[in-house]
């Protein structure tokens, strides 16, 4: 009586034991962009820059890996400027700009701009979430060589000024 009252106990517990939860789908809803922290608000067309010195230090980080300059190269003039895309639509776009003139180089990235307030676009890329940057290196004569905007397939791309002496290298940033 005892071997069956214990065999009776262990198949209830094999049995309880044996019951799964049927696993729920989860449905992620995933977004090509979202947005990152405010870098700036937007106060009757004067751009003031909030939390900038993560963005300060992925970028000086960022150019130095890239450009693996002699000296170190840092990024001291951070703004954010209004300007167009430069296609036959013509769109208002907003840009954070970083330059390093003595090195003749600037650092962009496209800006949302949201109820006043400015935010990086993140794309996811595989796995994670990163911001295109953009970084510029050389001169158009006396001119420093700037990002600007364009639209291509329907989305904003960034490009360099359009001199021969003009360096491009693009990334990503998370």
């Amino acid at each position: 009586m005892k071997n069956l009252i214990s065999l009776l106990i262990l198949l209830v517990a094999l049995i309880s034991c044996d019951k799964k939860e049927e696993a729920k789908p989860i449905v992620v809803k995933q977004e090509h962009i979202t947005t990152d922290a405010i870098v700036g608000t937007d106060n009757d067309g004067v751009y003031d820059l909030s939390n900038i010195d993560d963005i300060k230090y992925k970028w000086n980080a960022y150019v130095n890996k890239k450009l693996k300059p002699k000296d170190s190269i840092v990024l001291e003039q951070f703004e954010i400027i209004k300007t167009k895309t430069r296609d036959a639509t013509a769109e208002d776009c907003y840009l954070l700009i970083g330059k390093a003139k003595k090195q003749k180089v600037t650092v962009g990235t496209i800006l949302s701009l949201k109820e006043s307030k400015f935010y990086t676009d993140l794309k996811q890329n595989s796995g994670f979430k990163a911001y295109e940057v953009l970084i510029c290196n050389g001169s158009c004569g006396e001119n420093i060589c700037n990002p600007s905007v364009v639209v291509a397939g329907g989305s904003k791309r960034l490009i360099c000024s359009s001199c021969d002496e003009c360096a491009k290298i693009s990334g990503s940033i998370d």
